[in-house]
């Protein structure tokens, strides 16, 4: 029977439990970049895993529980449609870029993560995990994800992960799912040790509860902080059929895992019949212990489409902090959640691309508001395209400020697999995946200067050949996701990093983009 959406406001339960186990160890040594590509490398193929059920999508809300509905008018910018041209000579601030983390044919989609601090750029990848400096010159031995994690006993195959850079404890967080459908199913999460990723990490795994959670495993983390915490969301589908069982959150005590003897208490959050992917927050206010969640909840319930915010408070080394719903967020405009097929259009071959669908993909906090994407299937009652959904919202009274899309009405373009960030002069910058019929599989971003429109989409890494590979599964997968951050150096700049299809036909790349915004009104 498929899950059901609950709308009442109900507190989550929660347990506490203790990582008690921590792994230290230095999966980038001299050591390891002696050992054969084979050793230290991923190349074996990782298993495709069955398609999973999809997360419900709630069919109504609490009225009383509606916090704010915005505007129908809203900004929409068009994505080009024209095929992609050399650009002229780059002006001094035209974006940095440089290749990332690639394709080896052993893992699709490549799942696009990765964290920049003040020296290095890290960027894990379903295959394997890089470091570069912020130039893009390698700073350490490339290690698979597996073996990343091989300091916890690991053996099985790591997927989904996830990193963010807290620059105010000056470290990189981590995490990843390992064991697909297996009662050993595990979060994994590791935290450097300094603001240097090829210096030691501490690592702690997080096994499935089967008493409490039941028999399920563990997909899709999403990673936040605040001053305190480090939380993490994940995705319960059954071991036995892959239906959709729930959402976990784990709330962590951020000084206790950063610290030794990193022993650090946990919060548990186990969600029932609230939908999936509820996405923890980047905090970019210093001060700020509470732990926004936000979630897609239905994108046309009675013609409007809603989401919906929790907020996690309280001390968790205490045992003290409660997950509660803080309440509906809605437009005027409408979505489908799920495409009907493959919908991203490219240059040379009838196949298209998949758009994923429409869960939270990126969460900040910046100056007492929430900024959060996600991609929204178009027109609504029979998709034939996916634009890119943003939202800003004040959480000081809870209202919805601007709800924007990166779209072409023509169905000309798909945008898909967004992430964004925040800066100090509350720029937003927002990086997506972009596809149409002119051009190869690509990567850009759109940037919207504070109080402006947003600029035309820059695609920084144009797709370079055709791209079709699914390992006999029924989907031309892309992404899954994204990632887009400020830079922790002036707090300005921003990074994001997009996977583009390579010069050789059926590979997937990443491309890492270091923008520098204009400056704000009356800097010079």
């Amino acid at each position: 029977m498929p899950a059901t959406m609950d709308p009442s406001p109900a507190a989550a339960p929660s347990d506490l439990l203790l990582l008690d186990r921590p792994a230290t160890t230095a999966p980038f040594t001299a050591e390891t970049a002696a050992l054969p590509v084979a050793q230290r490398e991923q190349t074996e193929i990782k298993p495709l895993r069955p398609v999973k059920e999809r997360p419900p999508v709630a069919e109504s809300i609490v009225p009383a529980l509606v916090m704010s509905v915005a505007e129908a008018q809203t900004t929409i910018t068009s994505a080009p449609t024209a095929p992609l041209v050399p650009p002229p000579a780059a002006p001094p601030a035209a974006p940095v870029t440089f290749d990332g983390g690639a394709d080896n044919g052993t893992t699709i989609p490549p799942d696009t993560a990765g964290a920049v601090g003040p020296n290095h750029v890290f960027n894990p990848l379903n295959n394997n995990v890089w470091i570069f400096d912020r130039t893009g010159r390698p700073a350490a031995p490339i290690v698979s994800l597996n073996n990343f994690w091989s300091g916890l006993g690991n053996t099985g195959h790591t997927f989904d992960p996830r990193a963010v850079f807290d620059p105010y404890g000056g470290r990189y967080v981590f995490a990843t799912m390992a064991d697909a459908r297996q009662p050993t199913s595990r979060l994994l999460i590791a935290v450097s040790t300094t603001n240097d990723p090829t210096q030691p990490f501490v690592s702690h795994a997080i096994q499935v509860d089967d008493a409490a959670q039941g028999q399920v495993w563990f997909d899709f983390p999403s990673v936040g902080f605040t001053a305190d915490k480090i939380t993490v969301q994940i995705n319960l589908f059954t071991r036995n059929g892959n239906q959709f069982a729930g959402s976990t959150v784990y709330a962590i005590d951020k000084q206790s895992i950063y610290n030794p003897p990193h022993q650090a208490p946990v919060q548990r959050f186990i969600l029932q019949n609230k939908g999936a992917t509820q996405v923890p927050a980047v905090t970019y206010d210093p001060t700020l212990n509470d732990q926004y969640l936000v979630a897609r909840w239905g994108g046309n319930i009675q013609g409007q489409g809603f989401l919906v915010a929790y907020r996690l408070s309280g001390n968790v080394a205490l045992g003290q902090a409660t997950l509660t719903q803080v309440g509906f967020l809605g437009t005027a405009l409408t979505w489908d959640a799920f495409p009907p097929a493959d919908l991203g259009s490219q240059s040379g071959i009838p196949a298209r691309v998949a758009v994923g669908d429409d869960r939270i993909l990126a969460v900040c906090v910046r100056n007492g508001r929430l900024y959060c994407c996600q991609a929204v299937m178009l027109p609504t009652g029979g998709p034939t395209r996916s634009a890119v959904q943003w939202w800003e919202i004040d959480v000081a009274n809870w209202s919805v400020l601007q709800v924007g899309r990166i779209d072409d009405p023509t169905d000309a373009v798909c945008c898909a697999a967004p992430s964004l960030s925040v800066n100090a002069q509350n720029d937003l910058l927002i990086g997506h995946a972009q596809f149409s019929a002119n051009i190869h599989p690509s990567g850009g971003y759109t940037l919207r200067s504070a109080g402006g429109q947003p600029q035309p989409s820059n695609l920084f890494a144009p797709g370079r050949s055709t791209y079709f590979k699914t390992f006999g599964g029924p989907a031309n997968r892309w992404g899954d996701y994204s990632h887009t951050q400020v830079d922790p150096l002036n707090d300005v700049d921003f990074w994001t990093v997009q996977e583009f299809a390579d010069a050789q036909a059926d590979k997937w790349a990443t491309k890492w983009a270091h923008i520098v915004p204009p400056p704000a009104a009356g800097v010079i």
